[in-house]
């Protein structure tokens, strides 16, 4: 095994990425060792990411050095659970207090660049947006992780492919902010990308693809690249710039950034937002809670409309004729509450 003493010896306590070209067994290969600082006041502003993922959360701490120890585990284990999903990232190799071990992204000591430092051409770029996506949408079937900081410093261009690095503050599915922080990841990368005139997705299709039960990897790529291919096109017809959008898309955009993630369905008023199927419009927060859980809208919307139609002899639609909006629900898989 490696000697992480003699390795760390010359290293400064305060730390970053290094570089050395042993194994753990000596041999001559290169490897790079993160060193977390242990008096950083940075980890302060982290502890969001900590406190809200039930793997952490007997052993967080006010302390900011043990917050640094359980954000180097963290990362490891992160890395670890990445690793094993066969996502394109650093192998992880030890793990030793605020010290992390893992296989070297470059060659000959040369790091690989990040993605904001690639130099590539138009198809290059079309390309590793695909592969940024395919990277959100692994992390979050495969691994049950959102990023959490996913961007263009985040990933590195090694080997004519993305590799996604720094899943330190990488979160479970069950963490309260998981929804808001994987539609930050997608707005930095629609944005990034759209700054390299690639034609982007909108914001809320990408994030549905990556969300959405129903597809596998392979069908989830062919409907991202026929989407992909739908925002050329419209950028084709309007003669600028990859990403353009029509008003109706900036304003569901901008709905979308604003809308409200709920983690169950008792974060909804049934009966309102089936009042709202019935008149043939859904509320954001039903419609996110329906791409996460699978739930089939359409289906909703027809039973909704058939309940609360106006009948002969019965009481008016805002009565519901006696039935509950939550036994509506039942049937498509949500408990009533």
């Amino acid at each position: 095994e490696l000697d992480v003493e003699a390795l760390l010896a010359p290293l400064a306590p305060e730390g970053g990425m290094f570089w050395d070209r042993r194994d753990l067994q000596g041999n001559a290969t290169e490897v790079a060792v993160k060193v977390f600082k242990t008096s950083i006041m940075v980890f302060r502003s982290r502890a969001k990411y900590v406190q809200g993922d039930f793997r952490f959360r007997r052993g967080y701490s006010k302390n900011p050095r043990k917050l640094v120890r359980l954000w180097a585990e963290k990362e490891y284990r992160n890395l670890h659970r990445l690793y094993l999903a066969k996502l394109p990232c650093p192998r992880p190799l030890l793990l030793r207090t605020h010290i992390l071990v893992m296989e070297f992204l470059g060659e000959r000591g040369r790091a690989a660049p990040k993605l904001k430092d690639a130099d590539l051409d138009a198809r290059g770029w079309a390309r590793s947006y695909e592969e940024s996506f395919v990277i959100l949408h692994a992390m979050f079937h495969h691994c049950r992780l959102v990023h959490g900081d996913f961007s263009e410093y985040n990933l590195v261009y090694h080997q004519d492919k993305v590799f996604v690095i720094d899943v330190g503050q990488a979160v479970g599915m069950e963490h309260p902010f998981a929804m808001d922080f994987l539609r930050k990841d997608i707005v930095n990368t629609n944005n990034f990308f759209h700054s390299k005139n690639v034609p982007v997705l909108p914001v809320r299709s990408f994030f549905d693809l990556v969300v959405s039960k129903e597809a596998d990897d392979l069908h989830a790529r062919a409907a991202f690249r026929a989407q992909q291919a739908q925002a050329h096109a419209r950028a084709e017809e309007e003669g600028g710039q990859g990403g353009g959008c029509s008003n109706a898309e900036q304003v569901e955009r901008a709905v979308f950034l604003s809308s409200f993630f709920p983690s169950s369905l008792a974060d909804l008023d049934p009966d309102a937002q089936m009042a709202g199927l019935a008149g043939g419009a859904e509320g954001m927060a039903l419609r996110n809670y329906g791409v996460l859980t699978g739930m089939n809208l359409s289906a909703a919307r027809n039973d909704a409309q058939l309940t609360f139609a106006p009948q002969p002899d019965h009481p008016p639609p805002s009565s519901h004729g006696g039935v509950r909006a939550s036994d509506l629900l039942r049937p498509f898989g949500i408990d009533a509450f």
